[in-house]
Formats: C-alpha cells, sequence, structure tokens
C-alpha cells in the first residue's frame, strides 16, 4: 500500500466530514474506501476522492439528494458539474417560485378565516339590514355564460390566478354581482354576471381588471343554503328595503362567506346578499 492514501480519521479531518457519515457513503455505495485492509478493515482513500468528498458536499448544499449524486460520475471534468449546478439552480427558482405562490394563497386564506371569524354573520342570518360600504376595489372579470358549479368555480379559479399573477394583494372574499335579476325566474345557462375579489390597491388605471365598486347605503341579509334556492332571500330584501322608503340602484351582490371548499354540504353555504339603495 503506497504512501498516498488516507485513513478514514485523516479523511474525516481535511474534509471537515463526520467518521460516520464516511462509512454510511460507503454502506450506500455513493464513496467507497479506494482499499479496505481484509484483516483489519480500515478504510484508506485516495487523494482523488478528497476531491470526490468535497464535490459531494458542495452538491448537498445546492439541494441534491444523495440520491440524485449515487447516479453521477464524480470523476467527471468540471464542465460537467457546472452544467449539473445550472440544472438545479433552476430547479431551485422553480421551488422558490412555487414556495411564494403558496405562500400568498396562505396569506389569503389567513385573511378570509380571520375575516369570517370577526364578521358576526350568525346573528344576522335571515335578518334585515342598512350598511355604509366603503369605496371597495375589485379585480373583476364579467362575461355572460352559466351559473352551475362547476361553470362558477372555474370562473372564480381564473379571476384568483389573475390577481395573483399580477402580484396583487386579496383584501377579502369572492364577491359575484349579478346583472338584470328579476323577481321571476331566469335562465341559468345566459347570466350576466361579475366575479370579484376585494384588492388592497387603488391602482385601477395600471390593470384594465380592476375597477372601483361604489361604497353608500346598502340593504343586506345574511342567507343560509343552497345557492339555487337564494332567490326567495333576494325577493325578501328587495320587498323589506322598498316597503322602508328605499330604491335600489345597484345589481345584486353576493359575497361569499361560506363556499363549498369550506363546507361538505350546499346547506351549510352562508352568503350575504347586498343592494345599494336611496332614500325615494
Amino acid at each position: 500500500m503506497e504512501q498516498e492514501y488516507y485513513q478514514i480519521s485523516e479523511m474525516s479531518e481535511k474534509c471537515k466530514v463526520n467518521r460516520k457519515t464516511l462509512i454510511f457513503y460507503d454502506n450506500i455505495g455513493l464513496l467507497k474506501p479506494a482499499y479496505k485492509d481484509p484483516d483489519t478493515h480500515y478504510r484508506y482513500y485516495t487523494k482523488n476522492q478528497l476531491f470526490q468528498l468535497d464535490l459531494i458536499n458542495i452538491l448537498k448544499q445546492i439541494n441534491f439528494s444523495l440520491n440524485e449524486i449515487k447516479e453521477m460520475d464524480l470523476d467527471k471534468n468540471l464542465s460537467y458539474f457546472a452544467d449539473l449546478i445550472q440544472q438545479k439552480i433552476q430547479q431551485n427558482n422553480e421551488q422558490i417560485m412555487n414556495l411564494k405562490k403558496s405562500n400568498e394563497v396562505a396569506d389569503v386564506w389567513q385573511k378570509m378565516l380571520r375575516w369570517m371569524d370577526e364578521y358576526d354573520y350568525k346573528e344576522k342570518i335571515n335578518s334585515f339590514t342598512l350598511l355604509e360600504i366603503p369605496d371597495r376595489n375589485v379585480a373583476y372579470i364579467r362575461r355572460v355564460s352559466g351559473i352551475d358549479e362547476e361553470t362558477a368555480f372555474t370562473r372564480y379559479k381564473e379571476i384568483d390566478e389573475l390577481v395573483f399573477k399580477h402580484s396583487l394583494k386579496i383584501k377579502n372574499v369572492w364577491m359575484g354581482i349579478y346583472y338584470g335579476l328579476e323577481e321571476e325566474i331566469f335562465d341559468i345557462n345566459s347570466v350576466d354576471y361579475e366575479v370579484c375579489r376585494e384588492i388592497e390597491t387603488q391602482d385601477s388605471q395600471e390593470h384594465p381588471f380592476i375597477r372601483t365598486l361604489e361604497g353608500g347605503l346598502y340593504g343586506s341579509t345574511i342567507y343560509k343554503g343552497p345557492y339555487y334556492e337564494m332567490n326567495p332571500a333576494y325577493i325578501e330584501l328587495k320587498n323589506w328595503l322598498e316597503n322602508q322608503g328605499y330604491e335600489i340602484i345597484s345589481p345584486v351582490i353576493h359575497v361569499y362567506i361560506i363556499t363549498l371548499l369550506m363546507v361538505k354540504t350546499q346547506n351549510d353555504l352562508i352568503t350575504e346578499i347586498q343592494l345599494k339603495v336611496k332614500k325615494r
């Protein structure tokens, strides 16, 4: 055996790697010693393996897994590893973007859940009230389409993707604004409605999909139950407001407090119905 070999203790000291780690690398086939004494079972490493161990440490720091490193040829030239590291940088950047998006979604849900906890909606179910509501800046998409469950879910997913794409801050729960809603039964396959998200910005000039939902005096009621049975609640609110001497001056607004993402049955859905009014 020649002098250029290093015992495991020397290898550990030079590369700042725990002795147990070197034994583990040997056992899994990641870095096997160049020579193992058959009598003493001592492990011996070459100078080249010093470089290989340093390389393993670098690759681990860059977030390569041990399984990934095992698939590499540690005797390749440096350009080979430079290319691998560039690929890992791209993967890491993608992971960072995904984590950022996850944090944005988590932040939205935190705000929504906190708002729902603070909003005393349970005491207002099936009752009627007047509210002063400030201007609301909303991201919106308006088009004529059906309002079945699948279509509605797709529309609300679309507005959230638009908001996240432009790095806007969501302030509140989803809203739906329905135009031309009358007391009679309407065609659910052809409804002019707008999906909205209230956002924390006033820069409506920069984005054409942002507008201000005008504040003022609104009549309100909280409805619990399926969306397809909501129309009577709207009619009751409308009649109550007219009996109080108010004229309705806005389309009907639905604020979706509890959605199907939060409960299992439509009977537990909670929706606030809002109508802007003025005194006759």
